[in-house]
């Protein structure tokens, strides 16, 4: 008699640790996706707000100045 209640008592901590173990894998699975959601929009937002690519000062070759410098940035024009 004693060893069933024994095996109840185990039995009933057993499932509870792997409810809660699935309960603990869920969230965070969602606050990992959440994380990585956030950091791709982050990054699609930063693409579409740049100024754009630099391109290099070119010689009468059309080849790239060796050591050249160029910077693009945007100006805010008033009226």
């Amino acid at each position: 008699m004693k060893e069933t209640v024994k095996m109840k008592k185990y039995k009933i901590i057993t499932s509870f640790k792997r409810g809660l173990a699935r309960r603990v894998g869920k969230i965070i699975l969602i606050s990992f996706s959440l994380i990585t959601l956030c950091i791709i929009a982050l990054a699609i937002i930063l693409l579409v707000q740049s100024a754009g690519k630099v391109k290099p000062f070119i010689d009468k070759n059309g080849k790239a100045i060796k050591g050249s410098i160029s910077q693009k940035f945007m100006l805010k024009l008033t009226e």
